[in-house]
């Protein structure tokens, strides 16, 4: 991945929390299927893909190469402790196949009526690499092309029931960082299973520095598995992950919360995201954190 810097700081939060929305998507789909330029706008920031400097013939960039583009594009910015637009060239097996950018949806230039210099080379560089003619999106996206059998969209009849632990302490809202961070582990992780299979262990995801668990299992994890529809599916897992994301950020509480998923009012399974009173990542702004 090659740095291209590309436009004004943005939030940290909006950033993960869009990123958690896309992957989301993205996982669902085919792994290699292939996805023609477009663009997202999701919480105030914009992540766009284009083919701009692929060979020519390059139809699309595959779903897989867009998901580690992102969890790595969000590693550099909590490596570097800066958060501001950018462009990465993707490269696979040695070759350009395209161009991930995340800037600020607004940018200098509508929030002012006199923009900088700087800014107007940040607009231009963004048309250069994201043309205008690229469709933009809410979080949907456009067609892809699979090489087998696509998976169908997750299910609208899942619902979520929410427990919290308590009211959120002071200060508790740092551990978002954290808490947004290892659900892109849990939907990175889950992208290559998702289309579609079915969830039979309980799992647990944490990063190095653990101030932050999730915890998935099905609601028939002990004692034995279910036999029967509806089954608790990757691609319902990754539905979930997103709304319980969504939940976080409208009601502003990143703390200790439980998620009792339903389908057609059957309980398949559950979510823990669970407090470890670590130092919270954001507070660490390290390397080491992720390694």
């Amino acid at each position: 991945m090659i740095l291209t810097p590309l436009g004004p700081a943005f939030g940290d939060l909006d950033c993960l929390r869009s990123a958690i929305t896309l992957v989301a998507r993205l996982a669902i789909l085919d792994f290699n299927a292939l996805l023609p330029p477009q663009s997202w706008r999701l919480q105030g920031i914009t992540i766009a893909a284009s083919i701009t400097g692929a060979p020519h013939g390059t139809r699309g960039i595959p779903a897989k190469l867009l998901i580690w583009g992102l969890w790595n594009a969000i590693y550099k910015f909590i490596d570097a402790g800066d958060w501001r637009g950018v462009a990465y060239q993707l490269l696979w097996q040695g070759k350009v196949v395209g161009v991930l950018g995340i800037y600020d949806s607004l940018g200098q230039t509508e929030q002012s009526s006199l923009p900088s210099n700087e800014d107007r080379a940040f607009d231009q560089l963004r048309q250069h690499l994201f043309p205008s003619s690229l469709p933009v999106l809410n979080g949907s996206l456009l067609a892809a092309q699979a090489p087998d059998t696509q998976a169908s969209p997750a299910n609208s009849e899942l619902t979520l029931e929410f427990l919290r632990q308590r009211e959120p302490s002071p200060g508790v809202e740092v551990y978002g960082y954290g808490i947004y961070l290892t659900m892109l582990v849990v939907l990175v992780n889950a992208a290559p299973k998702a289309a579609p299979s079915t969830i039979t262990q309980p799992s647990i995801y944490n990063l190095p520095e653990k101030s932050v668990s999730i915890i998935v299992k099905g609601a028939d994890s002990i004692p034995k598995p279910m036999t029967r529809p509806p089954f608790f599916t990757w691609e319902l897992l990754c539905q979930a992950v997103d709304d319980m994301s969504g939940f976080m950020m409208k009601e502003r509480y990143f703390d200790t919360l439980w998620a009792k998923l339903k389908l057609e009012g059957v309980e398949i399974g559950n979510i823990h995201v669970r407090l470890e009173g670590g130092t919270p990542l954001r507070q660490l702004n390290s390397h080491d954190a992720l390694t």
